[in-house]
């Protein structure tokens, strides 16, 4: 598992669009975006930094993503979703930082 601090968006330029990171809290378990790529906003039809994913309507292209992100942290494994009716796929990726899953990285795609 990759350590939070290894994290740089801005090697990703293409793919940023794309990509959120959320900060992972434990006791309860709830994910705070820290960024949201424009694409996904768009998609989404909301501004979602600084939310909580719980605190959020669970519409495309995020139906089911708490529970999603609580997978992964549990695991401390990828966690991959693929949207049987929205023609989409979302991944999220755990990263280790101070003794636990610090930060998700999560990227959202379209498919065919």
């Amino acid at each position: 598992m990759p350590f939070s601090d290894d994290v740089d968006l801005s090697q990703m330029p293409e793919l940023s669009s794309n990509l959120m990171l959320l900060t992972a809290f434990e006791n309860p378990d709830r994910f705070r975006f820290e960024t949201a790529g424009e694409k996904i906003a768009q998609d989404y039809g909301a501004s979602l930094a600084g939310k909580f994913s719980d605190e959020i309507a669970q519409n495309a292209p995020l139906e089911g993503f708490t529970e999603q992100c609580r997978m992964a942290v549990s695991q401390r494994a990828p966690t991959y979703y693929r949207s049987p009716l929205n023609s989409y796929a979302r991944l999220v990726l755990p990263t280790w930082g101070e003794g636990h899953v610090m930060l998700l990285l999560a990227a959202v795609t379209k498919t065919s």
